[in-house]
């Protein structure tokens, strides 16, 4: 099964739905409030996604983990206040999550155990740029990152008189 997420406007929740590989009618797996980042364990199906309401308000964002139905809460782990939320991948081994870090100045990829023993740990020791994306091989033994400096401008164009 792939897995969708479907965003709606305004209020509504957003749902996490499953599909066929071969097609078909999608099925709703779970209804989640601000969800910034999906991953989908490859081994158990357990889908793990990142929910920021809270960091909104000033607490921290959560990892929430599901069955593989989205009908059990399986976990919930409280995100560092350093993590900006959004793209998580399951270690290789499936025993924690990785996700983005900006402690200490730097942008760094860390994992934080499902066993929610113990502080997260750094993975990569980087220190200039941000990671923007990441993932491991399939042999699970190299970790790829795309790192850069995202930059934006603003541009103000008036009425020439």
């Amino acid at each position: 099964m792939d897995l969708l997420h479907s965003r709606n406007s305004g209020r509504r929740p957003n749902k996490i739905r499953k599909v066929s590989i071969d097609g078909g009618t999608p099925v709703d797996v779970a209804n989640i409030r601000m969800p910034s980042g999906i991953a989908v364990s490859p081994r158990t199906g357990l889908i793990a996604y990142v929910n920021s309401e809270d960091k909104r308000k000033g607490g921290l964002a959560k990892i929430i983990i599901l069955s593989p139905d989205g009908e059990k809460l399986v976990k919930t782990l409280s995100l560092p206040l350093t993590a900006p939320g959004g793209f998580i991948q399951w270690t290789p081994d499936e025993r924690a999550i990785a996700f983005n870090d900006t402690r200490n100045g730097s942008a760094n990829i860390w994992a934080i155990s499902l066993d929610g023993k113990g502080e997260a740990k750094p993975l990569t020791n980087f220190t200039t740029e941000q990671t923007l994306n990441f993932d491991w091989s399939l042999d699970g033994k190299q970790l790829a990152a795309s790192r850069g400096t995202l930059t934006s401008e603003a541009v103000l164009i008036s009425k020439a008189n």
